[in-house]
């Protein structure tokens, strides 16, 4: 039997309220009335990536902003995978049931090397090439946060940018570039990463090439590709202290 919707599956699956989205305190907007689209992405279960504070301050962060729009998505259990891949349903957000691939920005929380593997799964399941090198214009942009980001080599090629040290100001700083990029007329995603490269913390991995021993074996180091493309160095983004507003007043809350 062919099912046609999320709620035609949830009959199917363990602890369906992990796909519901329609929590306590849960933001929902009208896709139409903003200009950026942003998805909060985390490769895990739900009622792990719910428990992660970082999320719900960025939740928080991007929804205050009136012409953007935050929505989060979790990796789906084993069960939930399968129906969609079944049925070739896109992997979409909670709120709105926005496909993957519709929303302008993903952002990847990478809190443990175990996640990894659960990145590649969700792309997939949302229909965006993994490399970003193989992504084109109409393709989201992928980046990354979190602690596995200050080692960003091992995933550096899925990611069009890679957040190093406290995201909370960064994301903040590269969704007002977004914007402006948007607002200026020039579509290549080249420009708008080239201004992202010259934002603190923020490591563009396609702009840099590795640099190896006389082996040609270990890589001593990274130099951008060419002279003023990125910063020779990427410095750790930190973020001193957070405001009392940075905080969600009514946080998300779970049903189960």
């Amino acid at each position: 039997m062919r099912l046609k919707s999320i709620q035609d599956i949830l009959a199917w699956v363990e602890q369906p309220s992990r796909y519901l989205g329609s929590e306590v305190n849960r933001i929902r907007k009208d896709p139409g009335s903003v200009k950026l689209k942003f998805l909060l992405a985390f490769p895990d279960l739900y009622e792990i990536g719910s428990s992660h504070f970082g999320i719900q301050i960025l939740y928080h962060l991007i929804n205050r902003a009136p012409d953007m729009l935050a929505e989060r998505v979790f990796a789906p259990a084993r069960d939930m995978e399968s129906k969609l891949r079944e049925n070739n349903m896109p992997l979409s957000s909670l709120e709105s049931s926005i496909p993957m691939r519709h929303f302008d920005i993903i952002g990847f929380s990478l809190l443990y090397e175990m996640n990894y593997t659960n990145v590649l799964g969700m792309l997939s399941l949302g229909g965006i090439p993994f490399l970003s090198s193989q992504r084109r214009e109409e393709h989201p942009l992928i980046i990354a946060g979190g602690p596995c980001t200050v080692n960003p080599e091992p995933m550096a090629d899925f990611f069009d940018a890679m957040v190093i040290g406290d995201g909370e100001a960064v994301v903040a700083q590269l969704s007002q570039a977004w914007l402006q990029w948007k607002a200026g007329g020039d579509s290549r995603k080249d420009a708008l990463l080239r201004e992202w490269s010259q934002i603190e913390g923020v490591y563009i991995p396609g702009y840099y090439e590795p640099v190896y021993d006389n082996a040609g074996i270990q890589t001593l180091r990274l130099k951008p590709q060419a002279q003023g493309i990125a910063p020779e160095t990427v410095r750790r983004a930190v973020a001193p202290s957070l405001n009392i507003e940075d905080f969600p007043a009514r946080p998300v809350v779970p049903f189960a």
